[in-house]
């Protein structure tokens, strides 16, 4: 390519254009014949070499080049120029060409125009053509011409990318990505996932059809959006309906371009009424204000509500007037867009040119981003790109008069450049129109507008009944086969529910004066309750996960089953999922890396940050005995908000402390909080300031590996003494002078107000950790990849160090996520959101729980809750349905999701929730047994969408109307009852062992009325353990069969897993699937 000559602004014109070799602009079009295709007019070297190779003989006359030959326009941009330099916006002298474009007979005569206007004419801007494909060209050889160019068409993508056409500004008022973008925040308010976009094609090689080019941005701005595109021409759309054009599916917004020639009948044609009354929404994309744009097919809208997207211009009316008064008889109200935005375009084009006096292209588009234009017809804002920022407006007419109802407006902000666009748009709901469309949330009814409704539900029933008795009988023989078997497996297992520690206070406080004969019995100083028994226990710390092989499981079944007077039992063992993040510390076993620490940090400070902003505002207590994980390694603080109470009462004498508190707690606190605190019985009083000294402690344990007093000596109260007056600091290296290791000084500074904030810590800690971004699973899957990546280039003896960073990672990734999930996860790199048709979600709730939090203490509490949901837990683990969380005191379950089971779910949910509250009625809280436990319970069936949400902690989450409607059931349900929908219940009914009792109408939030259904019991009449005989198979037999299956390679697909229960039928499948599920 030729380089582009920029002559001195100071030459003068020649008394002669000096063109070398073609010279005319007419030989240009010949230049087609090069190639076998029209597309060699159109790249801007051909243009280039045709004017001289690009060279222009500069001038001082200002001559600026519009290619339009509409009189209309051209009046409205001499206008603008006129108003501009009226208002000393304008360099004066500015001279207004024009000539043709967009010529249908003349595929690139707007281009060659184009080229002869800057090189014959001397143009130093370009106002460009309304067609799409010489706008495109004109707007890449003013990059190399580095001239100004102004694009009023709006439907080009590429002409948006700032770093191909720098010297671009945009001014169209009815921009395709403004119009997409309010398009998708629309779809967002209203909860759509689905359009389907109907126009005509596109009329010429010139342009491009409106609702092509919007369905292309939105696809561009969020590619999660199923687009659906139908483009016909207008004969094929004349005098044909709905159906006949495809439009009748299943996705409710229609979004209909106005742009075709015969616009009003074809609409008459598709009887948007119908459409609407069937559950479909109606969008018309205008290329004018709704107002105009709809007024010829205004009879069919009214009864249609169908909305019109077009441009909101505030007192639109008086800048109409206005413009008319400026064009005079060549006025059309149709196009009054068109001529504001020309007059625009040529009012920017003023103002730019007092700002760069050399008319350099580049530095023209940087004097106009943000710049506020101040014009006869009202201000107007441009962004970064530079874009002038138009909103846009959703309209419907109201039927029998002349007005329109607005339902939304979009309103651009300027913000940050990305994907080609420096906007985004914040779109307003008007409150009187949340009710406009009835059909909100509802699938549309489309076999009554195709006359396709037919009735087969005889069939369907006949055929659910039948498959519901069948999977009923099957499943109760796999559970009753599956109950059987548990016992072995998990026979050595203590669950937590069912086992508490007791400290035995009475052994510490015995008397040695009151020793005789009968004091001689050992005393037991802490003991276990396992149910009704009282037992030893050892305390063993775990370092990494245990997996029983088929000898060890053997060995522990034969203890179990030990028994004789001179021995004691042998009940089990449990496993404490949470740790602490000192254990961690203190673990050698375990790598702390820059990940871990990434986490751990970010959950401190995410902490700390919802303490402060809620109502208690302060921690008081961190230390690393109270960052709690979770088996979801997730980092969660503990003992908050209680230091400030307790400090009081120990002062005052009301409470004493039994356990001394020791000095290695106090070394976490700050210096002016321990001030009238007693030495191991007194807790000090918290602060924000303190806080963040907290955290600098914990900073220096995990950024240095020690404690800040590791010279010193933890036990002694000197050391104490010194750290309430001030007198022993932490010891710092000096020399160090990373980030870290100056925010730990700046948080353990002597002076509190002198200390950073928490939100200076985030954002301090966010940069040096910027490399782990990414949520804890992803970095674990991608430190995975990278280490199996290079597992062929190490050696025999690292394979034991692959394994056990591969169990580790499991581990972590095991514990967030459902099994199916993490797999898929782990193949794919992603998991792609979905739609469920049929699946049930549950709610359970304990009810008074606020009362049992105000009478009880931290510790009951917390008992309580654990006691509560691993109850519900071990529910949960016999049946086909997977624990979403919880929140607060309420249980969120679902059957169906993630992996789908047919209408099964229905049974799957009632059989838990009977299960549930047949439980919670025996159970029994060993700290306070004289609190009964009550539960609500509500479910309901219906369409579900989930994927994983969260960057920092993934969560697998449910979302639609369905969850919403089951916790209304629960929320709606009186204690120790199981509340249903009405749909839900009929499903439940077609098995009559299940009793259900209709509770009536009850009135349900954003539902109305509604009628629910109690669920009483199910009878199980089809199958019973004591009389089922299993043939031929004999309880060792099942033994030995389990022991043989989870010794033996574990099957890696259901297609592996049938296979081998083929092989071996008497190992029970639902025991086999859970296996199959754990291994994954």
């Amino acid at each position: 390519m030729t380089e582009t000559h920029k002559p001195s602004p100071d030459s003068e014109e020649p008394s002669s254009p000096t063109i070398a070799a073609v010279n005319n602009k007419y030989q240009l079009k010949d230049f087609h014949a090069y190639g076998s295709t029209v597309g060699v007019i159109h790249n801007p070297e051909v243009v280039l070499r045709a004017y001289n190779n690009g060279q222009r003989t500069a001038t001082k006359a200002v001559n600026v080049a519009i290619l339009d030959s509409d009189p209309a326009t051209i009046l409205a941009c001499k206008t603008a120029i006129s108003h501009a330099t009226t208002n000393g916006d304008c360099l004066k002298d500015v001279t207004l060409i024009n000539d043709n474009a967009c010529n249908a007979q003349d595929i690139a005569g707007g281009t060659s125009n184009g080229g002869a206007m800057v090189y014959e004419n001397y143009s130093k801007a370009m106002i460009g053509p309304r067609c799409y494909d010489e706008n495109y060209d004109l707007s890449r050889l003013s990059y190399f011409w580095n001239l100004p160019f102004f694009d009023r068409n709006g439907n080009v993508l590429s002409t948006y990318d700032n770093s191909l056409n720098p010297t671009v500004s945009h001014v169209s008022m009815t921009a395709a990505s403004t119009m997409a973008l309010s398009l998708i925040r629309f779809m967002q308010s209203y909860k759509f996932r689905d359009v389907l976009f109907f126009g005509p094609v596109a009329l010429s090689d010139h342009f491009l059809s409106r609702h092509a080019v919007v369905a292309q941005y939105m696809k561009s701005f969020d590619n999660t959006i199923n687009i659906t595109t139908i483009s016909v021409t207008d004969e094929d759309a004349s005098g044909r309906g709905v159906v006949d054009l495809e439009l009748i599916t299943p996705t409710q917004l229609i979004v209909i371009d106005s742009s075709f020639a015969k616009f009003p009948s074809i609409v008459a044609n598709l009887n948007l009424p119908d459409l609407f009354s069937y559950g479909y929404l109606v969008v018309i994309l205008c290329a004018e204000v709704p107002t105009i744009c709809g007024k010829p097919s205004q009879s069919a809208f009214e009864d249609s509500k169908a909305l019109l997207l077009g441009p909101y211009i505030e007192n639109y009316s008086d800048i109409s007037s206005k413009i008319k008064s400026y064009s005079g008889d060549s006025f059309n109200n149709a196009t009054c867009i068109d001529y504001m935005t020309t007059y625009l375009s040529c009012y920017s084009l003023c103002i730019g040119s007092k700002e760069v006096t050399d008319w350099n292209g580049k530095s023209f588009t940087n004097a106009l981003k943000g710049k506020i234009m101040k014009t006869n017809l009202g201000s107007f804002t441009f962004d970064q790109m530079p874009e002038i920022m138009t909103s846009q407006v959703f309209q419907y007419f109201t039927k029998g008069q002349d007005t329109m109802v607005t339902v939304a407006v979009s309103v651009p902000q300027a913000s940050s450049c990305l994907n080609n666009k420096c906007f985004d748009m914040v779109i307003n709901i008007s409150n009187v129109t949340n009710n406009f469309w009835p059909s909100k949330g509802q699938f549309p009814t489309h076999c009554g507008l195709s006359g396709s409704c037919a009735y087969y539900w005889p069939y369907i029933l006949g055929a659910c009944i039948f498959a519901t008795l069948l999977v009923l009988v099957i499943a109760g023989w796999f559970y009753s086969r599956h109950r059987r078997l548990r016992a072995y497996r998990n026979n050595w297992r203590i669950m937590s529910a069912n086992m508490k520690i007791i400290e035995n206070t009475a052994s510490k406080s015995r008397s040695k004066a009151t020793e005789g004969v009968a004091s001689k019995r050992r005393v037991i100083k802490d003991y276990a309750i396992i149910e009704a028994a009282k037992a030893e226990y050892i305390e063993i710390d775990q370092h990494r996960f245990i997996s029983w092989a088929k000898p060890e499981l053997k060995y522990l079944f034969e203890m179990k089953k030990l028994s004789n007077n001179n021995l004691t039992s042998f009940l089990g063992i449990n496993f404490n999922e949470n740790q602490k993040l000192k254990d961690l510390l203190e673990d050698t076993d375990f790598t702390m890396d820059e990940i871990f620490k990434a986490a751990f940090l970010r959950d401190i400070i995410r902490g700390l940050e919802f303490l402060q902003k809620s109502f208690i505002g302060i921690h008081g207590l961190l230390t690393l005995d109270n960052c709690m994980i979770d088996n979801h390694w997730v980092l969660k603080l503990s003992k908050f908000g209680i230091t400030n109470i307790f400090h009081n009462l120990v002062t005052d004498k009301v409470l004493e402390i039994r356990e001394t508190i020791p000095i290695k707690t106090y070394t976490f606190i700050a210096p002016e909080n321990l001030n009238n605190v007693e030495v191991f019985r007194g807790f000090p009083m918290g602060t924000m300031p303190g806080d963040v000294y907290s955290f600098g402690i914990i900073l220096y344990h995990l950024y240095y590996k020690l404690s800040p007093y590791h010279n010193a000596d933890l036990s002694n109260k000197p050391l104490y003494e010194a750290i309430q007056k001030g007198q022993r600091r932490p010891e710092l290296d000096k020399h160090d002078n990373s980030k870290l290791a100056k925010l730990i000084e700046a948080c353990i500074h002597p002076t509190p107000h002198l200390r950073p904030t928490i939100k200076e810590i985030s954002k301090i800690v966010t940069d040096v950790y910027n490399a782990h971004q990414g949520t804890l699973a992803e970095q674990m899957i991608s430190v995975n990849e990278k280490y199996v990546l290079n597992l062929e280039r190490t050696v025999a003896d690292r394979t034991e160090t692959l394994r056990e960073m591969k169990d580790r990672v499991d581990a972590i990734l095991g514990g967030m996520l459902p099994p199916s999930i993490l797999a898929t996860l782990k193949e794919k790199g992603k998991v792609i959101p979905r739609m469920f048709e049929s699946a049930t979600v549950c709610f359970v709730q304990l009810c008074n729980f606020a009362d049992f939090m105000e009478h009880s203490t931290p510790s009951q509490v917390t008992a309580f809750l654990n006691d509560s949901f691993n109850m519900f837990d071990e529910v949960i683990d016999q049946r086909d349905a997977y624990k979403v969380e919880t929140i607060g005191e309420t249980y969120m379950i679902v059957s169906g999701v993630p992996i789908e089971n047919g209408d099964k779910h229905v049974f799957e949910i009632a059989e838990i929730a009977l299960m549930l509250r047949d439980n919670s009625l025996k159970f029994v809280l060993s700290k306070s047994p004289e609190w009964k436990l009550e539960i609500r319970i509500g479910f309901h069936m219906g369409t579900i969408a989930a994927g994983i949400i969260g960057l920092k902690a993934p969560r697998y989450c449910l979302f639609g109307d369905t969850v919403n409607f089951a916790s209304r059931m629960q929320s709606n349900c009186p204690p120790n009852q199981i509340q249903l929908s009405e749909v839900t219940a009929n499903m439940l009914m077609k098995n009559e062992d299940y009793k259900l009792t209709k509770r009536g109408i009850v009135q349900v939030k954003g539902k109305g009325d509604v009628n629910t259904y109690w669920l009483n019991e199910h009878l199980h009449h089809d199958i019973k353990d004591n009389d089922f005989k299993y043939p031929e198979v004999t309880k060792q037999d099942q033994e030995v069969a389990l022991l043989d299956f989870l010794s033996g390679p574990r099957p890696t697909t259901m297609h592996n897993l049938n296979e081998i229960l083929k092989a071996n039928p008497r190992i029970g499948t639902s025991r086999a699937r859970k296996a199959l599920l754990q291994h994954n």
